[in-house]
């Protein structure tokens, strides 16, 4: 059941990973050809990777390199502290998508009330 969990964790990470790209290709797709946020989604991207990456190593290594699926508190007695960083830095990235997007939303043509209902709906990531 641990080989459960150790697997689990990092799946999850790859998983919000794809979301949080996903959000930015949305956000490419609707923003306007030369617009200045044009030349940032690669930049997001690139964070992305980088949290992606740390957050795969940090928790695929927390308990060593010799046989790390075998995971038990006691054998890994510092692996809560592998997850503040990740945490930390996934709410941050939330947080920031979901301001970067409010923008992009603001100038869609749509009634207000639907574009209102729309950046809501995105703005549940900031909770």
């Amino acid at each position: 059941m641990i080989q459960f969990a150790y697997a689990g964790s990092i799946l999850a990470i790859f998983a919000m990973a794809c979301a949080k790209s996903s959000v930015v290709h949305l956000m490419a797709r609707l923003s306007t050809a030369k617009s200045t946020m044009q030349r940032i989604y690669p930049w997001i991207h690139g964070v992305i990777a980088l949290w992606t990456v740390f957050s795969v190593f940090a928790l695929a290594f927390q308990c060593g390199t010799v046989r790390p699926w075998l995971y038990t508190p006691q054998r890994c007695s510092n692996s809560g502290a592998v997850w503040y960083p990740i945490v930390i830095f996934n709410i941050v990235t939330d947080v920031g998508l979901a301001f970067l997007f409010a923008p992009v939303l603001a100038k869609l043509h749509m009634k207000l009330s639907q574009r209102v209902t729309v950046i809501s709906l995105f703005g549940v990531r900031i909770m």
